[in-house]
């Protein structure tokens, strides 16, 4: 009868995977392959087929963690829905996929899901809890864990090796390089000034050098990010002005309305095609110097262009009448 009932018996499953970006870092490309977890899976889901006393209840994936500890978020989530009894067998690729770690592994598989009644396979190492055990499984399961746990020490071992020799080559190894910094085009691996940043950086140390602090250096630098907004948009918006204001008739509404103006043609003329000129170099100028602008500068650039044909105009009006 209990042999009935073990044949009857319905595992309710859990596929687990994981990938460490250790895996990636070191490993060939074939092997990267054939640990992805997209094989994983597949190789799992084609195993399990003809297995008609296990149901697949829920696949748990732990994608770029490391099989060094079992502080795993899918694999800590697998846990407590067997304590929960919602699962009673997991099913991973191999040992190396459920973990790395000699001790806690043997825990795991030899003492905590037999205690609570778990199915272990692992498919790559022949290991199905829910079959019979030879001598030679007790003795390989442990030998196999410290071989992972011994390979996962040499990863890295051979990673942090890696990188201390691309640091003393003066390579970049981080994903975010500082302020002020920018990564070669050509090659990643290398750092040159960001013109723009390092004058922001420079801009920083001025106004921390004149006793500013730190609130008033961040206002600062909040007021120049406007500047560089303003300055592009009214660059723009003068280039367009000048380009039309020498087109403009005489009249009361548009255009530099200054009395000496309103009453000579010639001299509206000339000053608005002056103006002009003097708007669409305003213009550019805001446009090219946006990145670099304060507020002071961005209003001067604003005046001058608007200033200078007065003046223009008052000085021809002054030639007519002498």
């Amino acid at each position: 009868m209990s042999q009935i009932s073990q044949i009857k018996k319905i595992y309710h499953a859990a596929i687990y995977v994981r990938l460490s970006k250790e895996d990636g870092a070191v490993a060939s490309h074939e092997k990267t392959e054939s640990n992805s977890i997209a094989n994983q899976k597949s190789l799992i889901r084609d195993f399990l087929e003809n297995k008609n006393d296990i149901e697949v209840v829920q696949e748990y994936v732990d994608d770029g963690f490391s099989g060094s500890n079992f502080e795993r978020p899918a694999f800590q989530m697998m846990l407590e829905d067997i304590k929960k009894g919602k699962i009673d067998c997991v099913v991973t690729k191999d040992l190396s996929r459920f973990g790395r770690e000699y001790i806690d592994s043997g825990m795991y598989i030899e003492r905590l899901f037999p205690a609570m009644g778990v199915r272990f396979i692992a498919i790559n190492d022949g290991i199905d809890s829910g079959e019979a055990k030879s001598q030679s499984d007790e003795i390989i399961i442990p030998f196999k864990n410290l071989i992972n746990d011994a390979y996962c020490r040499d990863i890295s071992i051979k990673i942090r090796s890696h990188l201390e020799i691309k640091r003393k080559q003066g390579d970049v190894i981080t994903a975010f390089v500082p302020y002020g910094y920018k990564k070669n085009d050509k090659d990643k691996h290398k750092l040159e000034i960001d013109v723009y940043a390092a004058n922001v950086v420079k801009d920083i140390f001025r106004m921390k050098l004149h006793g500013k602090s730190q609130d008033a250096i961040a206002c600062e630098l909040n007021s120049s990010g406007m500047g560089f907004l303003c300055g592009l948009m009214i660059g723009v918006f003068y280039l367009i002005l000048g380009n039309f204001i020498p087109k403009v008739k005489q009249n009361y509404a548009i255009g530099f309305r200054i009395s000496w103006a309103l009453c000579d043609p010639e001299n509206w003329y000339r000053t608005h095609r002056f103006g002009g000129k003097c708007m669409v170099i305003g213009g550019i100028i805001m446009i090219v110097t946006a990145p670099f602008q304060n507020m002071w500068i961005l209003i001067a650039l604003i005046l001058v262009p608007c200033i200078l044909p007065v003046i223009y105009s008052y000085l021809y009006y002054r030639k007519i009448i002498s």
